[in-house]
């Protein structure tokens, strides 16, 4: 607890001294200048906002593709000859992920170029913008590709586990439908078995870097590249805003957490 907690503190603790002038290069002395300033600027939480959007879109969509995955193709991903492919998908890391999103989603990549030549569009403006979009079309895309295997072979392992195939088996010799035992049985459990896990990728993706930086757009940017590009501009007055924006973000996902906690305490009492 100490090796986490400590420098975790210790890191909360000098950014905000640094939001508030007390220690920096340009350190005066206690301000609210710099805090004010972002606050009155309206950047912050549309990019607060969009990084929920990108997430909790993501994370849908993944969990869906993952479910339908497991309830009609169990045995090909895990004892199929196919059953490699998911493992392939998740050992690429998240840069090229998104290069190759990149070169297929633009309107001069690869999708574009096929559509062309099949005569389904006749000009390439016509393709829809899926990168760098006011939608986060390509940003999403990329995190469902790579979070989709992940939650596969992790729900793939809790049917397992949980013996959700005799449980199904009960359910329907007493006469329910597939769709109840779906709705009934496996998706709770998966779901109830799986919370954890689901929330701390939700984090990880709501503050993802490489991806909203390669396929995001300049307004609004997901809050870790806007954290990194006010740390790094030549301005060193926006350097205590990238540091109380790092303060913001830690203190959001500590919130989520703790309702997340709590809920779930309640729910076991």
């Amino acid at each position: 607890m100490l090796l986490v907690l400590l420098p975790f503190a210790g890191s909360l603790v000098y950014a905000i001294l640094y939001s508030f002038g007390l220690t920096g290069i340009l350190s005066h002395g206690f301000t609210t200048t710099h805090v004010s300033s972002l606050l009155q600027n309206t950047e912050m939480f549309f990019s607060l906002s969009y990084s929920f959007y990108i997430a909790v879109c993501s994370i849908l969509i993944s969990f869906l593709l993952a479910i339908t995955g497991v309830l009609f193709f169990k045995t090909a991903i895990t004892k199929s000859k196919w059953s490699f492919f998911p493992y392939l998908l998740l050992a690429l890391p998240a840069i090229v992920t998104a290069f190759v999103s990149l070169q297929s989603l633009n309107k001069t990549g690869f999708l574009s170029r096929v559509l062309y030549q099949t005569n389904i569009i006749n000009d390439l403006s016509q393709f829809p913008d899926m990168v760098n979009d006011k939608l986060g079309i390509g940003i999403i895309t990329t995190h469902v590709l790579m979070a989709t295997p992940f939650f596969l072979i992790f729900f793939s392992n809790i049917y397992e586990a949980e013996n959700i195939k005799a449980l199904s088996n009960v359910a329907k010799t007493l006469g329910a439908s597939s769709v109840k035992i779906a709705e009934k049985i496996v998706v709770p459990i998966l779901l109830k078995k799986g919370i954890n896990t689901i929330l701390l990728y939700f984090i990880f993706i709501f503050g993802s870097y490489e991806i909203p930086l390669i396929l995001g757009q300049q307004s609004p940017q997901m809050i870790s590249v806007l954290i990194v590009r006010k740390m790094q501009r030549y301005n060193l007055m926006d350097i205590p805003q990238g540091y109380f924006l790092s303060l913001v973000y830690s203190v959001a996902v500590i919130l989520l957490l703790a309702v997340f906690l709590k809920s779930k305490n309640q729910a076991i009492s």
